[in-house]
């Protein structure tokens, strides 16, 4: 879940022009994988449910954080 929040926040920035739109889809895939998180954390009492869920959100945060930050090691200076 805190990664899905850092995916939010760094929508800011590139709001403001200061970093590259190209890092938007690992943002977006940060996001997901956070709502995956809090989706297993809400299934507690179903222990498969939460299980599949924090699975998915492993996942998704995984592939987040690669293309979140291969995008800017490519768009720095």
């Amino acid at each position: 879940m805190l990664f899905g929040l850092i995916g939010l926040v760094s929508f800011l920035p590139m709001a403001r022009g200061e970093s590259s739109w190209a890092v938007a889809p690992g943002a977006v895939l940060l996001i997901v994988g956070g709502v995956y998180g809090l989706f297993a954390q809400l299934r507690s009492g179903n222990v498969n449910a939460s299980r599949r869920a924090g699975f998915r959100a492993l996942l998704w945060t995984a592939a987040g954080l690669l293309t979140f930050f291969v995008a800017i090691m490519l768009t720095t200076d």
